[in-house]
């Protein structure tokens, strides 16, 4: 992890423990490192294509087209350990929720 933004972080920490304190139930701050499997997890949720093909991701996200090869394969670095059986992109995700069929064989979307 970077030391040089660490004053970022703790002016996050900062802030937030400010502005929640009269807040209940606490909420609780938690502190993700890129790489972490709860990272993974908040990936997941914030950024939904991140399991889409590299084509699919361009059509959605145009502003892709804008970056270099090497900007390009740093950016696809940062999901290296993207998992597509426990981390599934919603495109997999919805389309495997379509396809599901009762127990008698029967579409249930």
């Amino acid at each position: 992890m970077d030391k040089s933004y660490d004053f970022l972080r703790d002016a996050a920490k900062e802030f937030l423990k400010n502005e929640l304190h009269d807040v209940f139930p606490s909420p609780t701050l938690v502190e993700l490192h890129e790489g972490d499997s709860m990272c993974r997890k908040l990936i997941r949720m914030l950024i939904p294509s991140h399991g889409d093909v590299y084509e699919q991701q361009l059509k959605d996200y145009s502003e892709l087209r804008l970056l270099s090869e090497e900007e390009i394969i740093a950016l696809r670095g940062k999901f290296k350990m993207y998992d597509s059986i426990n981390d599934p992109c919603f495109r997999h995700w919805f389309w495997r929720v379509v396809r599901a069929r009762s127990i008698d064989g029967k579409l249930l979307c």
